[in-house]
């Protein structure tokens, strides 16, 4: 009864402790870094690399689309066109961000028009699996350039994680339809291919904004090995979409390719605003929009 009264407690308050855990991580950053030195980072980004930053953000939110729209393709019963597609993306990425845990990232399944409900929520399942194994793919593979010991380990995980988009459906073959494991099959490269270019828009949007604050010799593939590691935070739900978590990591980590503590953790604040700040206010905005249209009806 006690554990079950504690795990309730955790659920409901489960939004607080996010917020309670990434302030109290960031509150122990602020304090031991130079906050001038950081505020002086944020002014030495350039308009230009900006706008680039930027227009990879839109970029990467079309291919997250794009990903949502395969995922509910798997199911036949889902006739969305794209404009409800793009919408019901933009209310997910809200949600995400706003509320915790299994709301947030199931609570678009109420937003998806066409179809049955249920077929939604698989569809929710398997995108959210794909960002996260596209994550952990190439953060495995970067601790296997990295790590001297124990390099054998993680290349067997490395391979296992590789060949998991085909060895979990297989496993999971009697529980599903026929129709539904064959579609997923012929979807897969697309699953795999927006995923991973997803991952890669990050890649592309840490080396820039890095190499334009620093003055250092930064080779894209060094920046992709150690930002790879780094966005491994937002798979952990500790924290609000990884707040706190990703830019200790980066703390820890980017000082050895020769980055001040300062920009290690600037950079992935200006990340984290660009890319969940910046998309989730549409997304508010439509959620707020549709519940006023619910009450008028």
């Amino acid at each position: 009864m006690k554990l079950a009264y504690i795990k309730e407690l955790i659920n409901r308050y489960q939004l607080y402790i996010k917020i309670s855990v990434s302030i109290s991580i960031l509150i122990v950053i602020f304090n031991i870094i130079d906050l001038t030195e950081l505020v002086s980072v944020l002014f030495k980004i350039k308009v230009s690399t900006l706008t680039i930053i930027v227009s990879i953000t839109v970029l990467s939110f079309i291919n997250q689309a794009l990903t949502w729209f395969f995922c509910l393709k798997i199911s036949e019963d889902q006739k969305e066109n794209m404009i409800s597609i793009v919408k019901s993306h933009t209310i997910g990425i809200a949600l995400r961000l706003f509320l915790p845990g299994g709301t947030g990232t199931f609570g678009k399944v109420f937003y998806v028009k066409q179809g049955n409900k249920r077929a939604a929520f698989y569809s929710i399942v398997v995108e959210k699996f794909f960002i996260i194994w596209s994550v952990w793919f190439f953060a495995l593979w970067s601790v296997v350039i990295l790590v001297p010991n124990g390099k054998v380990l993680f290349i067997i995980l490395a391979i296992l994680l590789s060949f998991l988009v085909i060895i979990i459906p297989r496993l999971l073959k009697r529980y599903i339809t026929p129709s539904l494991y064959n579609k997923f099959f012929l979807l897969l490269p697309y699953l795999i291919t927006t995923s991973l270019i997803t991952r890669l828009f990050d890649f592309i949007q840490y080396y820039l904004l890095l190499k334009c604050v620093t003055e250092i010799d930064l080779s894209f593939i060094n920046s992709s090995i150690c930002v790879a590691i780094v966005c491994v935070a937002n798979t952990i739900p500790i924290t609000i979409n990884g707040l706190g978590l990703r830019e200790t990591i980066a703390a820890l980590i980017f000082p050895s390719l020769g980055i001040p503590i300062e920009i290690s953790i600037g950079v992935p604040l200006v990340i984290f605003f660009l890319n969940a700040i910046i998309p989730a206010i549409p997304g508010a905005v439509l959620i707020i929009t549709s519940k006023r249209k619910k009450e008028r009806n």
